[in-house]
């Protein structure tokens, strides 16, 4: 939202082009990164405990960090919150995406620009 507000949409739009490359092109080892809605993704990482999961998130945020976005005639930088869930037995979808949204609100609530495993 800051980035559309400041730069405009397109500027937006490029943001989320990047983060998208950024994240698919970190899945080696069968995750699945897509478009969840809005500015929202979602990671599937089968087999990862958590800290793999963790480490994975770190390494994408350390990424993201280092990324600049051609605006207009800028170029800006972004940042991102992560919340995740690891799955447990009985978990549903719609559990484990709960879970990870509450611990994306975390993220954000603790000053944003973080992972945090719900």
């Amino acid at each position: 939202k800051r980035i559309n507000d400041e730069h405009g949409h397109l500027a937006g739009d490029a943001v989320l082009r990047d983060f998208g490359t950024l994240a698919a092109s970190q899945a080696q080892r069968g995750e699945v990164i897509g478009r969840w809605g809005g500015e929202e993704f979602l990671a599937l990482l089968p087999g990862a405990d958590g800290a793999s999961a963790q480490a994975w998130a770190n390494e994408l945020l350390a990424r993201v960090r280092a990324s600049r976005v051609p605006a207009g005639g800028a170029s800006v930088g972004y940042r991102v919150s992560l919340g995740m869930a690891q799955a447990l037995a009985g978990d549903d979808m719609d559990t484990l995406v709960a879970r990870a949204d509450r611990a994306l609100y975390q993220a954000k609530a603790a000053g944003r620009d973080r992972a945090v495993m719900g």
